[in-house]
């Protein structure tokens, strides 16, 4: 195991990334070490913030039922973001080495994750300043071994949900639906889910004996973590996943040159690891919507319009700014093979639009909560469609830099160029234009009419918005081939 984990450390200070990019590795060192002193000062700070936020509650039990929340938010905030090592033992299934002491190898790396640190740096502050003064040792103790243990377990469960759950988006949805109404009728006070949570968790603490039972949920979540990791391990199962995969988009074939170039899109998001992680991040636009749209009609209407902009453009926000880019490592294939420019552009349309599509139906639920969120969010669509896509594709021939497709997104500046940031100033600027255009009409209002015509307009000419499009990306190929050839 240690020489696993000496191999592991060889191979991240031998990567070109690291020689070539050894600056980038400083500048987020450095911004590492002050995220971490913000959760410590936080963690100090937060007795403060909850008899301000909370006056009159004990500060332990209120602080142990908000970390419910913490909780939560850290088992999502790692389901997107932080990568389960299993990569990295590939290369030893061929050789001499114990199966099982590569599938523990994982399990054990992901605890020494940069990540693991904001849980004990925001609780042991707490801990010493309130707790350890306030409570016997006993108990203070039995406490922070048992919330301690809620963290571990957060770790294992990640690599269940990453290598099983992930396989089954419904359950996901499913689950974090339960999760969302459930924390918002604890929110509204229905029912105290945080409280019996904080009350369990101190149960356990007055009585050390109880501390068997985090103990036995550490162990649990670490055998489901191993179990899952020893199934996958078998070449058998991971073909057969791909073959399913594959047959369930066989139908887009059948729409000629541009399905299938379509599929091969959708292929790729599914099959790599950094369009999967960036495509989960449109997950924090469906809570930040959540957040307006609860207002009920008390919701402005420009937060309704910018979050129905939001949410019925998440591919083209997330994924599509990397448009060419993902295809970067192998982007000769397209140059070198009869493919058509038209309809390479128009497959990334179409496929942009579509999802716009599909959120929009998931967002209709939400008009029972207030009515103008149908009408907003229908012209906000018609505009990402016919207008968004296009100027995404326009300025996405810019890109130069491919990316690495195997990697996470969670603090990853890997083929990222001024373009990704610069691509937000033509994209708002046209949102804020037509509300100055509405507010000099004299009624703010208007903007759904402008919106909606717009929108209109550039979904009944895209084809020739599109041949632009196409001689602008004729022009820029090769440049762009010769930049993604560089590594």
């Amino acid at each position: 195991m240690l020489k696993l984990l000496q191999l592991q450390i060889k191979e991240s200070l031998r990567s070109n990334f690291w020689q070539k990019r050894l600056w980038l590795n400083i500048v987020l060192a450095i911004f590492g070490l002050y995220l971490l002193l913000n959760i410590a000062v936080l963690g100090y700070m937060s007795d403060n913030l909850i008899a301000k936020q909370f006056p009159g509650r004990d500060l332990v039990v209120t602080f142990t039922s908000l970390l419910l929340y913490f909780f939560l938010t850290d088992l999502l905030i790692r389901f997107i973001f932080v990568k389960v090592p299993v990569l990295s033992i590939r290369p030893f299934l061929t050789l001499p080495v114990n199966r099982s002491t590569l599938i523990h190898y994982p399990l054990i790396r992901s605890i020494t994750t940069f990540y693991n640190l904001f849980p004990p740096l925001l609780i042991i502050p707490f801990f010493f300043k309130v707790i350890w003064l306030s409570y016997p040792v006993l108990f203070s103790i039995t406490w922070l071994f048992t919330v301690l243990c809620l963290s571990l377990i957060n770790i294992f469960l990640n690599v269940s949900l990453k290598k099983y759950f992930l396989k089954q988006p419904l359950l996901i949805l499913i689950l974090l639906a339960v999760i969302g109404i459930s924390l918002n009728f604890d929110f509204k006070g229905h029912y105290f889910l945080s409280g019996y949570f904080s009350r369990a968790i101190m149960r356990v603490a007055s009585a050390p004996l109880l501390a068997i039972i985090p103990i036995a949920m550490v162990i649990l979540a670490y055998i489901l973590g191993y179990t899952i990791l020893k199934r996958g391990t078998y070449m058998e199962e991971n073909s057969a996943i791909k073959i399913r995969g594959t047959s369930v988009f066989s139908l887009l074939t059948q729409f000629g040159e541009t399905g299938i170039l379509i599929r091969t899109e959708i292929l790729l998001i599914i099959r790599n690891q950094r369009p999967r992680s960036t495509l989960m991040f449109t997950l924090f636009i469906f809570v930040y919507a959540w957040t307006i749209y609860n207002q009920g009609k008390q919701a402005h209407f420009p937060a309704l319009m910018f979050v129905g902009f939001l949410l019925t453009a998440p591919l083209s926000i997330t994924y599509g700014q990397y448009t060419f880019a993902w295809e970067g490592r192998f982007f000769d294939f397209y140059l070198a093979n009869n493919i058509s420019p038209f309809s390479y552009l128009r497959a990334k349309y179409i496929l942009l639009g579509s999802s716009g599509i599909i959120t929009f139906l998931i967002t209709l639920p939400f008009v029972f909560l207030n009515y103008q969120i149908a009408l907003i969010n229908m012209v906000m669509l018609l505009y990402n469609i016919g207008i968004t896509s296009i100027i995404l594709l326009f300025i996405c021939t810019f890109n130069t830099k491919s990316l690495d497709l195997s990697s996470t997104q969670f603090m990853n500046y890997q083929g990222m160029s001024l373009n990704q940031w610069l691509i937000v100033i033509p994209l708002f600027s046209g949102v804020a234009l037509i509300f100055l255009v509405a507010w000099l009409l004299g009624n703010i209002e208007y903007t759904t009419w402008i919106f909606g015509i717009t929108g209109l307009l550039g979904i009944i000419f895209h084809r020739s918005l599109l041949r632009l499009i196409t001689k602008q990306f004729i022009r820029r190929k090769y440049t762009m081939a010769c930049n993604f050839r560089q590594i």
